[in-house]
């Protein structure tokens, strides 16, 4: 018995396993493999970290553009924070190894110089024959010429420094010098070659660079605190002094704030609303936007060397505007358009489309309440119309009913009269038949007589008409009874 129970559970057991096992292969999609035949790998090269502040816009303009068959993979080289040669080493070694280790890759993007950099000296044995595209590249001259490659194309990071410098005069209009606050980064240095071709577009104004990297950060709070209103500072980048004490963003921002006492001014988008006053700032969505599209033209067939390198930059004018009313700064003078950063929205512009919404709403509920008013004022004077009508059929009706009453009892009376008549017809004719006497009627009008059937009796003579003239009717009476009837 128990062998027989021990194999029957043995039995229950693969045939529950069996089931389960049909089920999954029911559950599993039938186009999995079709699927990852049909996707796309790309590979996003950063030259700084996922929390810098400009890299979330980037790959989030990036993933907007492409299409969901396309698979982004991401890697940090880190160099705002190490940029030193054994960081750029370690990078490589590590990325090395990964693509020796997974498919090769149908399209590399790279983000701002140190990855530019990176994929140019790398390009034959890490990226042969596979299209790149660089994306935020502040040197302008070197993005130039890695784009004469036929496997390189991308967009240009220019800096709007004329319309920033030209907005900070109009904001500040004693200025008569430009401090521009960079260091010796690979990014300093291209931004300071796009600072320096500027300055003839400004005769009047006195164009510097204040390098941080030549100085330590002690030594730059004390030159920032002496920058008074005849000076527009234009923040670039400052992370490295001459120490190699390096300051992440946040921190920049933080210790411009403490040691200047005049409006900063920047052509980034980062700062604005911690420390920064604003400018014309990159819009670095836009730039991962403009860039994925071009992945997405190369995936589907285009040629690298038939996509040109893209030399404008989107912009956005953006300021904080706690600093615009702590500068006394007039606001007929911002850009429209602008972004205000820290301005509190009118509620009226914040819940604009709800009240638009609401209005339109209570517009159609007032439409609708005019309708039924007047709708129940014409029921109301419809209603009272009836009611006068009604009142009057019911005294119509009254009058008619007395009418009728009047009438009923003129009926009567004239019926009782009737036979009255009758009766004393009757007793006439009687009296008429017995006395063997005749009743004979005049027409005056006419001088016609009606003579009653007993005439015909009395004076013996056939009488065919009833009705004759009074000659006939006195040729018809003895002589004695015409004479004595006419002196009558």
């Amino acid at each position: 018995m128990s062998f027989y129970k021990s194999r029957k559970n043995r039995i229950g057991y693969y045939f529950f396993n069996l089931i389960a096992f049909i089920f999954l292969i029911m559950l599993t999609p039938t186009t999995s493999v079709d699927a990852a035949d049909g996707q796309k790998h790309v590979l996003f090269i950063s030259s700084y970290s996922e929390s810098y502040e400009t890299i979330p816009d980037q790959i989030k303009g990036i993933q907007s553009s492409l299409d969901d068959n396309v698979v982004l993979d991401i890697e940090f080289m880190d160099t705002k924070r190490l940029d030193t040669t054994e960081n750029k080493e370690l990078f490589y070694q590590i990325l090395s190894y990964k693509l020796k280790n997974v498919p090769q890759y149908d399209a590399v993007m790279v983000g701002d110089d140190n990855a530019l950099k990176f994929a140019v000296d790398y390009q034959t044995e890490l990226f042969p024959r596979t299209p790149i595209v660089f994306l935020a590249i502040n040197d302008l001259e070197f993005a130039r010429q890695a784009a004469l490659n036929p496997d390189i194309t991308g967009i240009l990071e220019k800096m709007s420094l004329t319309d920033t410098i030209k907005i900070a005069q109009a904001f500040s209009p004693a200025a008569k010098k430009v401090v521009a606050l960079a260091d010796s980064t690979l990014t300093g240095i291209g931004d300071q070659e796009q600072f320096k071709t500027e300055q003839s577009s400004f005769p009047d104004l006195e164009f510097s660079i204040l390098n941080v990297s030549d100085y330590t950060f002690e030594e730059i709070g004390g030159m920032l605190e002496s920058l008074d209103d005849d000076t527009i500072p234009v923040f670039l980048n400052m992370n490295v002094d001459k120490t190699g004490a390096y300051l992440d963003l946040d921190s920049e921002y933080a210790f411009i704030k403490e040691h200047t006492q005049i409006p900063v001014y920047t052509a980034t988008l980062g700062g604005v609303g911690k420390g920064m006053l604003g400018g014309k700032v990159i819009d670095f969505e836009a730039f991962g936007r403009i860039s994925g599209q071009m992945i997405m033209d190369i995936l589907n067939g285009k040629p690298v060397e038939a996509i040109d390198l893209v030399e404008e930059t989107p912009y956005f004018y953006s300021f904080d505007y706690n600093l615009i009313k702590k500068y006394n700064i007039d606001e007929r003078l911002i850009p429209e358009g602008a972004v205000l950063i820290n301005k509190d929205e009118n509620p009226l512009m914040q819940y604009r489309s709800a009240l638009i919404a609401i209005g339109i709403i209570v517009l159609c509920l007032t439409l609708v309440t005019f309708i039924l008013i007047v709708d129940n004022i014409k029921r109301r004077t419809i209603q009272n119309q009836l009611r006068e009508t009604n009142n009057k059929l019911k005294m119509t009706y009254g009058e008619l009913a007395a009418t009728e009453g009047a009438l009923r009892s003129q009926y009567e009376i004239v019926r009782e009269h009737a036979q009255e008549v009758g009766i004393l017809n009757q007793k006439f004719e009687i009296a008429i038949e017995s006395t063997n006497s005749a009743v004979w009627e005049m027409d005056l009008a006419t001088n016609d007589l009606m003579v009653s059937e007993n005439f015909s009796r009395i004076v013996n003579a056939k009488i065919k008409k009833r009705r004759m003239s009074l000659n006939s009717w006195t040729r018809l009476l003895p002589k004695n009874i015409a004479k004595n009837s006419f002196s009558n």
